[in-house]
């Protein structure tokens, strides 16, 4: 059992990870963009990569932090601990939902 809560605490800590270096890389382009735009450069596509990029590092951090949880669950498994990750299923499913919604709709970037 010791072994199964070591796997979920690594497999958790990716998943913060992958959030983590996600985020890094999109304040990383955001600083470039924002920086090209005050040279006169139309920016409005590079954001827009900018968020579909970070929304899948989100997406994929998401994955990791459920796997966790439901090998915790397995390893304890209780009545409350299956509230908890039914709970979190639900909330990743709405998140994720949204998620890729915005990750595939278009905008219109004629206006800066």
């Amino acid at each position: 059992m010791f072994l199964l809560e070591l796997m979920a605490n690594f497999i958790g800590l990716i998943g913060v990870g992958v959030i983590f270096w996600g985020a890094m890389r999109a304040i990383i382009g955001l600083l470039r963009s924002e920086s090209s735009k005050s040279a006169g450069a139309l920016i409005c596509k590079q954001r827009e990569h900018l968020r579909h990029h970070f929304g899948s590092f989100i997406l994929l951090g998401l994955e990791f932090l459920l796997a966790a949880d439901i090998i915790l669950t397995i390893v304890e498994p209780s009545t409350e601990g299956l509230i908890i990750l039914g709970s979190i299923i639900i909330l990743r499913s709405i998140i994720g939902f949204f998620l890729d919604k915005e990750i595939g709709k278009s905008h219109n970037c004629n206006n800066e």
